[in-house]
């Protein structure tokens, strides 16, 4: 069964926004905006083409060189997304594991896309959550309204992807709980 969209309540999204910036201290408002909508909206801005998955999965692990940490991080309040580190597939106890997440990559979108207005309210709405945890200059808030308008999923930050080199994909936690006990060496 595929995942129902969920809005996440202040203090949840207040949660996803304190974690976030606990475990990844060097951040832009960019990185925030990122989290947000991955939060809400999960792997919806990737294509649904599995072999176009796999191939960009392999090409990028090859390429990453740095562990991006936590192997698994909860960015949906216990209730939503997971970010799963490319370079910790093989935790999983499987035999091919690079198959096995874009399948749950897959399952984890939505049925129908989310309307672009509705994204656009959350993040209104989430403004003053996310002012309390950056002191973003004029500039930044311009260049992520201007994405916000163009419907545009941005890169993490420069300083964000200096200091963590975040490679990792969105799956549904519904979906990854089968794995999760199965692999005790995951932590969350």
């Amino acid at each position: 069964m595929k995942p129902v969209f969920r809005l996440f309540t202040q203090d949840q999204i207040y949660m996803i926004l304190e974690t976030e910036t606990k475990l990844h201290q060097d951040y832009d408002l960019v990185d925030l905006y990122k989290l947000l909508f991955q939060a809400h909206l999960g792997p919806h801005h990737m294509s649904p083409d599995r072999d176009a998955i796999i191939h960009n999965i392999e090409r990028e692990t090859v390429a990453s060189k740095q562990l991006y940490l936590p192997a698994l991080q909860d960015i949906g309040a216990q209730e939503g997304f997971y970010r799963v580190g490319l370079n910790s597939l093989d935790l999983f106890k499987v035999e091919k594991p690079v198959e096995m997440l874009a399948d749950l990559i897959l399952a984890s979108r939505f049925e129908k896309a989310l309307p672009h207005d509705i994204w656009k309210r959350i993040w209104r709405k989430s403004y003053s959550l996310v002012r309390l945890f950056i002191n973003a200059p004029v500039s930044e808030w311009k260049a992520v309204q201007a994405m916000l308008d163009q419907d545009h999923l941005p890169s993490h930050s420069e300083r964000y992807k200096n200091a963590y080199h975040p490679h990792y994909r969105l799956v549904h936690y519904s979906l990854l709980s089968p794995y999760l006990e199965e692999s005790i060496c995951l932590e969350l």
